[in-house]
């Protein structure tokens, strides 16, 4: 099982949301569960998330190449003194599993444009990726190779 997790020092937006999240009891590593506030699971077939921050927004786009369940909770920031927003992706693995994200922060107040990651598996060690953001657009072609990650930016 890999437990893939992010720590965001920001709340995450909709986090209370009855459509994409429910309350859980699931352990989320194997550390004591007391270090967990508020375990939620998704449970919509969501892969964008917004994070409201000390200054802006950090938007949050993920693909798994395999079946996966997320889970979120508050966790001790830095200092333990506040909380922040862990993001825990679980995943049983035979052989290999292959995560994409693509992050887009945005310093502004109100500038929030949710954008749109398209990953697509071409083999099992080339992937290609399309990010669209407002009037912008990226796309690479991935490619993995003994151990190590080739990116080309395609005009």
């Amino acid at each position: 099982m890999v437990h893939w997790t992010n720590h965001w020092s920001g709340k995450l937006q909709d986090n209370d949301s009855q459509d994409l999240w429910s309350a859980t009891e699931d352990p989320l590593s194997r550390l004591d569960q007391q270090w967990f506030k508020e375990k939620r699971k998704l449970i919509a077939d969501e892969s964008a998330f917004v994070y409201q921050m000390r200054e802006g927004t950090l938007e949050q786009h993920v693909w798994c190449s395999l079946p996966h369940t997320t889970y979120t909770a508050l966790t001790p920031d830095n200092s333990p003194s506040g909380q922040r927003t862990s993001f825990i992706t679980t995943v049983p693995v035979e052989q290999q599993v292959i995560f994409v994200q693509a992050l887009h922060y945005d310093a502004c107040e109100g500038n929030q444009v949710l954008g749109r990651l398209e990953v697509a598996e071409w083999t099992a060690d080339t992937l290609q990726i399309s990010w669209n953001h407002a009037d912008s657009q990226a796309s690479y072609h991935i490619h993995l190779l003994d151990g190590k990650v080739y990116i080309e930016k395609l005009v």
